[in-house]
């Protein structure tokens, strides 16, 4: 059975950073891809994906991201810019490697994929994400329900909606964002159990992630601090805000037992 300095399970943003870094160490990581190439799980994002964050601040570590440094880029820019990344890095990457078991064998790890090979390591970074296998509340009502039920993460475009009703669950990023653009083609109600919460992309003129570098606030660990686990600030440039306010889409609250009607 071969064996490795470091095993990194997935390619995306993290697992590269987090190469670039055990390179630096002089260790020798082996980044471990179940898709076949390294963009994490960019490429499969819906079609209209912008970066909430400017391009300065969206780059990993020894590689800028290149262009506008203020611009917000789009999923197409991040994936080529992780293709770039990952070409330049110079580390052992091996795409079509599907981790579906790791445990610990003496002093280090054993790690087994779905083709039935083995792999051994010293160590082991877990850098998968949840996108892979998103989560599907069993909702009341789910078994009798004679519509379509699709996670965001099957979402790509509007068209397959058109004209239909439509309710988006959730009020973080990714549900407004979903929901404004199929209020364009369909009738949208987002539902979620509290209002969204609101947080300016650009406050004072600069966007958001300006005014976390310099105040310190992005690498403090104000976690421990926290009673509750944080909920979701919607970041918004205006048009969603304003979507809402229209009622396109409209929002209705919910609970686990509630019913959306039309």
């Amino acid at each position: 059975m071969e064996h490795v300095d470091v095993a990194v399970i997935g390619a995306g943003q993290s697992g590269l950073a987090s190469a670039h870094h055990l390179l630096r160490e002089g260790l020798t990581p082996v980044i471990l891809e179940a898709s076949d190439r390294a963009t994490g799980s960019w490429s499969r994002y819906h079609d209209s994906l912008t970066l909430f964050s400017p391009a300065r601040y969206s780059s990993l570590p020894g590689l800028p991201f290149g262009g506008d440094p203020d611009r917000y880029p789009h999923r197409d820019e991040v994936v080529a810019y992780l293709l770039r990344y990952a070409e330049r890095l110079g580390a052992d990457l091996r795409t079509g490697h599907r981790v579906t078991a790791v445990r610990t064998a003496g002093k280090g790890f054993e790690l087994d994929f779905a083709d039935g090979r083995t792999l051994g390591a010293d160590a082991v970074v877990t850098a998968t994400g949840g996108f892979g296998r998103p989560n599907r509340p069993a909702l009341p009502g789910l078994d009798s329900f004679t519509g379509t039920v699709t996670h965001v993460s099957e979402y790509r475009t509007p068209a397959p909606f058109a004209g239909q009703r439509v309710v988006v669950v959730g009020a973080g990023n990714s549900a407004v964002q979903v929901a404004v653009e199929l209020a364009g083609a369909a009738r949208v109600s987002l539902a979620s159990r509290a209002p969204v919460r609101w947080f300016p992309q650009r406050p004072f003129g600069r966007d958001l992630h300006f005014w976390l570098a310099v105040t310190g606030v992005d690498a403090a660990p104000l976690g421990r601090f926290q009673r509750h686990p944080a909920t979701m600030a919607v970041i918004d440039d205006g048009r969603y805000r304003a979507a809402l306010a229209v009622g396109r889409p409209d929002r209705r609250p919910s609970s686990p037992v509630s019913t959306v009607r039309p």
